[in-house]
């Protein structure tokens, strides 16, 4: 019961070494042992295993732009864009809570494109959240644009400096999306932020046994690691599962099947 129900890893071990100390108890720990401990090669999906608690060095309190990526000029405070010259923005992002949420809010629903669009996909009744968002990370100017035929909509803004700083941080497409190694410097408040950030774009919340459990799906499957081990960082214990492929059919004026691809969900 200890390690199957408790998910206790030493106490059971301690367990056995003491009986084992008694001849008559030998048979019974040969039994219990391969319930404590497997073979690395014998570890199947399913199967519990110890995770040390990742720690956060929250040594990087900023970013500086001039430092990931090529810039036509770079000051003391701002950078330029070789392809627009006369525009700069600031060199430095600041690793707030607030850029966190957006960052993870990106991660989520986001595309950047080359000139420095940001854009991100929600539900319509999000428009105030999602709005803010934007410019509590300093996007002040956001277009917000319903998509016809749907309860959805867009949000977009201009930013080639925030623009930079995500596709660095996050990638690019959905299934190739990662985070890099710096996260683990930088401040708990700024990676709190992006979890809760990510959750509103891609999380669900139910019941479950009688508890609350929020469910965060992702086509990535470094990124659903990554997104649990910041969690254990956090003191929040979590848990990936995997969804295969499936299809689904639609009918209306065409009917047709879509084809699913692998996904994953932090649980």
């Amino acid at each position: 019961e200890a390690r199957t129900k408790q998910k206790l890893r030493h106490v059971p071990l301690l367990i056995a070494s003491e009986m084992s100390k008694h001849p008559t108890h030998k048979s019974y720990v040969a039994d219990l042992l391969p319930k404590i401990i497997l073979r690395a090669d014998e570890l199947k999906i399913g199967d519990y295993v110890a995770y040390p608690k990742p720690k956060l060095r929250e040594n990087t309190t900023r970013i500086d732009l001039a430092e990931i990526a090529d810039w036509h000029q770079v000051t003391d405070d701002k950078v330029y864009s070789s392809k627009y010259p006369h525009h700069c923005w600031n060199r430095h992002i600041d690793l707030t809570r607030t850029v966190g949420f957006f960052a993870g809010l990106w991660c989520a629903e986001g595309s950047a494109q080359p000139n420095g669009s940001i854009s991100t996909a929600h539900a319509a009744h999000e428009r105030d959240r999602v709005v803010q968002a934007y410019i509590d990370a300093g996007l002040s100017h956001v277009a917000w644009r319903p998509i016809d035929g749907t309860n959805g909509a867009q949000a977009t803004a201009g930013h080639k400096g925030m623009s930079t700083f995500l596709l660095w941080l996050c990638g690019k497409h959905a299934r190739s999306k990662r985070l890099r190694n710096e996260m683990q410097q930088m401040p708990k408040d700024f990676i709190a932020g992006f979890i809760d950030g990510y959750t509103f774009g891609d999380g669900s919340t139910f019941v479950h046994c009688g508890r609350g459990r929020t469910s965060i799906k992702t086509a990535s499957r470094d990124l659903a690691l990554q997104v649990r081990k910041l969690l254990l960082a956090l003191g929040i214990v979590a848990s990936v599962s995997y969804h295969a492929p499936r299809q689904t059919s639609f009918h209306g004026n065409q009917s047709g099947v879509i084809n699913g691809g692998e996904a994953y969900s932090v649980n």
